[in-house]
């Protein structure tokens, strides 16, 4: 009986579904997650060398095809709608791509046309000086930040994420890793052991790759909703390589290494506090589809024999035309809904943090509780700022102390959760977690993760 299971064994790993599973799961892997040295002494990524060089390519001395691109997507994203409810286009509304595009409520339109003026506002040069609220929405602050420093720079960068995330999740790299690595993941962070794929490619990727791999491993039934919602708001790190963009913003590149290790250190504290408490613990643990789900390994089988079979049958039933398909989804998703999202929800709340006092108001408890640590109390609005947007605080923080740099800005980044990317992509996701879900899991995050950081930088600073 031995003999058959063997002989079955080695029948299922021939050697041509090996080299598929391990050439593109290989090359995903290295997409995502191979540090590369550069010339001033930082680090970027595959995938980010391409994103700068699409980048720059996108830009002459007369043109920015960005910018271009940008107001072609937004206004798509506003007139394919309404003319498919107008018309009653039926082609458009069961398309397979364009479904989520067209089939969208008033209020989304809405949205959408007001990123579209934004944008079309900030290029065109025009202010609203004068005009109630619309200055300040306007400003060059606010929706010149927005669409200007964000948005801008988020269509190359996607337009390249949208092709290389299929090639990192449907030839099987995640199913190896989630069988070979699945206890310790599921003791640590009560999550399968493919999250683990996840979270790197967030920590050497992009927390928005994270998330779009964590939202497209959920639909397809291999996430839980609570694993899912886990996942997201533990795992969706900022990079390394935007990590060290936000340390030299506020000037404490030269700390770096130590600054980045007190952040992984948080994380993977947070990781495994949180999915034990509320709100998180009490999602279910159901599914989208009800899927084989390869983890478990059968009686007799060893754990590495088990994580190659399944992932090289992933890697058979992955066809290219699969990996087209599945880019031109998370492609039309991103474009036409997020990013509209994006700048008209950022530019208005950047309104609110630069020409009120709303932020400083609300921060007031959290002024008390930074007083604790004998920190000052006027970066207390810093601490509630990346809610909205990751590099807020970073911008807010560039006069302030050295110990309150380091700090607030490590906190910053460990609070994972902004609205801007990371919350617009969990909220349009079928995970089951709302804007009050978020804020509350932000302001977890925020008081947990802040005597952690103090007792470390105070470790790292008087003993090591």
């Amino acid at each position: 009986m031995k003999t058959t299971n063997n002989n079955n064994q080695k029948n299922n790993i021939s050697g041509q579904k090996i080299a598929k599973f391990a050439f593109f799961s290989i090359l995903g892997v290295l997409l995502f997650m191979l540090p590369i040295p550069t010339a001033d002494g930082a680090f970027n990524i595959p995938l980010g060398f391409v994103i700068d060089a699409l980048g720059s390519i996108m830009q002459t001395e007369n043109i920015d095809l960005r910018q271009i691109l940008l107001l072609i997507f937004l206004s798509i994203a506003v007139i394919l709608p309404i003319i498919t409810k107008v018309f009653k286009l039926e082609t458009l509304s069961k398309n397979k791509f364009l479904s989520p595009v067209v089939n969208v409520s008033i209020i989304n339109i809405i949205v959408r046309a007001i990123a579209a003026f934004i944008a079309f506002s900030v290029f065109a040069g025009f202010t609203g000086e004068g005009i109630f609220i619309l200055e300040e929405i306007l400003h060059s602050w606010t929706a010149g930040v927005m669409v200007g420093d964000v948005a801008v720079i988020l269509v190359p960068i996607f337009i390249v994420l949208a092709f290389a995330i299929p090639i990192l999740t449907k030839f099987g790299a995640m199913e190896f890793a989630g069988v070979l690595i699945k206890k310790v993941v599921r003791k640590l962070f009560t999550l399968p052991g493919r999250s683990s794929i996840d979270l790197f490619s967030s920590w050497f990727g992009s927390s928005s790759a994270s998330v779009i791999i964590t939202t497209e491993q959920h639909k397809e039934g291999f996430y839980s909703d609570r694993e899912a919602a886990a996942i997201c708001v533990n795992f969706s790190m900022v990079s390394v390589p935007f990590s060290f963009v936000i340390a030299s913003t506020m000037g404490i590149e030269r700390f770096f290494p130590i600054w980045y290790v007190i952040i992984s250190i948080t994380s993977i504290i947070l990781a495994v506090i949180l999915p034990r408490i509320w709100p998180l613990r009490n999602i279910k643990d159901t599914f989208i589809k009800e899927i084989k789900r390869e983890e478990d390994i059968p009686t007799g089988k060893k754990r590495f024999a088990h994580a190659l079979e399944t992932a090289t049958e992933r890697a058979e039933k992955t066809t290219f035309k699969d990996v087209i398909t599945n880019a031109l989804e998370i492609w039309a998703n991103i474009f036409f809904d997020m990013i509209p999202i994006i700048v008209a929800i950022g530019s208005i709340t950047l309104a609110v943090v630069e020409f009120t006092n709303f932020f400083s108001i609300i921060g007031t408890p959290f002024g008390f509780y930074l007083e604790l640590f004998g920190l000052s109390s006027e970066y207390a609005p810093a601490m509630l700022t990346g809610f909205i947007d990751v590099f807020i605080p970073a911008l807010t923080l560039t006069d302030a102390t050295l110990q309150a740099q380091f700090i607030i800005g490590a906190l910053s980044v460990v609070q994972i959760i902004y609205l801007t990317e990371v919350g617009v992509l969990i909220l349009k996701s079928k995970i089951p977690l709302n804007v009050l879900h978020l804020l509350v899991i932000f302001l977890m995050r925020t008081i947990l993760a802040l005597p952690i950081i103090f007792g470390l930088t105070w470790i790292f600073t008087n003993i090591l």
